[in-house]
């Protein structure tokens, strides 16, 4: 989505291997009811479900955002915003993130099965504002510096251990690169390493879309 405002009502996003939604350029996209992310666990996964980037935002409002490699919900580059209300993320490497200069907000959410933890804190988000308010985390709730962000407020979240062996195995054979969004070897790289390599930087290369790092 380049640019332009965007609505989606009861639809199914998904993909193997790719980004299912990728928002540029100060695009605006809301989703309703929504299910994004991989067709499946395993190698049927999607690398991230939704991207706002490029001072863009997202908006997803009960949905479900699953079967990610790497993020179900993130919003960097520039000043962009995700905001997630009263919805899922479920089995992906992480929950949801933010990094740069821009905005995340999850209100009234589960995030669970994460394998590597909910919230993603970028190593760029001096700038950036997160909010997180009685949502239900099963799991490691911070990935990153959170004392880095400029602003934090957490109101009323539960967060519960996860059962011993409930993850299950990060998938085999996809090749995930995101050397565009900047979060390569200073992102996760250094903390995805016993995920084999398919895993190293976190997501996918994103230059086919003709999208550099500007």
């Amino acid at each position: 989505m380049d640019g332009a405002s965007w609505r989606f009502t009861n639809c199914g996003v998904r993909c193997v291997g790719g980004v299912g939604v990728m928002c540029v350029r100060r695009a605006e996209a809301s989703f309703d009811s929504c299910e994004i992310g991989g067709v499946g666990p395993g190698s049927e996964r999607a690398s991230d479900g939704v991207v706002a980037m490029h001072d863009s935002s997202c908006a997803l409002q009960e949905c479900v955002v699953e079967h990610n490699c790497n993020v179900a919900v993130l919003a960097h580059a520039g000043s962009s915003e995700g905001t997630i209300t009263n919805s899922t993320l479920k089995d992906n490497f992480i929950g949801c993130g933010v990094d740069d200069a821009s905005s995340l907000t999850v209100c009234l959410s589960s995030m669970h099965h994460n394998l590597h933890g909910a919230v993603y804190i970028g190593h760029n988000a001096h700038e950036a504002e997160v909010e997180l308010t009685e949502n239900t985390v099963v799991g490691t709730l911070w990935v990153g510096p959170k004392d880095s962000l400029k602003t934090l407020v957490e109101e009323k979240n539960t967060l519960l251990r996860a059962p011993e062996g409930s993850q299950e195995p990060e998938p085999q054979g996809l090749e995930l690169r995101l050397e565009s969004q900047g979060l390569g070897s200073e992102g996760l790289g250094s903390e995805v390493q016993g995920l084999g390599s398919e895993a190293q930087g976190l997501g996918v290369r994103h230059q086919s879309q003709g999208l550099g790092s500007e």
